[in-house]
């Protein structure tokens, strides 16, 4: 998460719910003009040969990960403790929000924490899969009602053809119901 990290913490509302001090804020700041400076030294090329850009990208290739990983440790070292721990907590909400509840129970920090077995995550599994084709039959049902009401709104002479084009199958479906709208009254689409 590395230069990432840094750039979150130093914006406005992680200064305010991290309680950052004036030194702290500064030593952060201090931080990434450095770690932007090392990354920044890979991407000047343009005055180098093709060898020497080849040697600089595989330096770069060495070098990135390294500036990355040694920014959360800094970070950590500028904090105290409780300030580490909302930290913390604040990128284990972020990462359940990125890969959802379902994700992080059976993949993630929730399956961790709640030390959620192996039997357990085959049950959610399971029960994923019943959701998904239960809800799947149900949106199947509602589309092919909202789409009939469609048709039956539109003039005669488009009604087949909107009919016609609900009829392929679903891989060539336009994307949405206004793209499918469009392509009937510009058929060469």
């Amino acid at each position: 998460m590395g230069l990432g990290l840094l750039l979150m913490v130093l914006q406005p509302e992680m200064v305010s719910s991290l309680d950052l001090s004036d030194a702290q804020l500064e030593e952060l700041e201090s931080l990434e003009t450095e770690s932007r400076q090392r990354l920044t030294e890979f991407s000047l090329l343009s005055e180098m040969s093709f060898e020497e850009m080849q040697k600089q990208a595989e330096r770069a290739k060495q070098e990135r990960p390294k500036v990355h990983a040694a920014v959360p440790k800094r970070i950590n070292g500028i904090l105290v403790p409780y300030q580490q721990e909302r930290l913390k907590t604040i990128c284990d909400l972020i990462g359940i929000r990125r890969v959802g509840v379902y994700g992080s129970l059976l993949d993630g920090m929730l399956s961790e924490k709640l030390k959620v077995t192996d039997a357990q995550k085959r049950d959610l599994q399971d029960a994923a899969k019943r959701v998904r084709e239960e809800t799947g039959n149900e949106t199947i049902k509602i589309e092919a009602e909202i789409y009939k009401k469609i048709a039956e709104g539109l003039p005669k002479e488009k009604q087949e053809l909107f009919r016609e084009k609900l009829g392929k199958p679903v891989h060539k479906m336009p994307a949405n119901l206004s793209t499918l709208l469009y392509q009937m009254e510009h058929p060469q689409f």
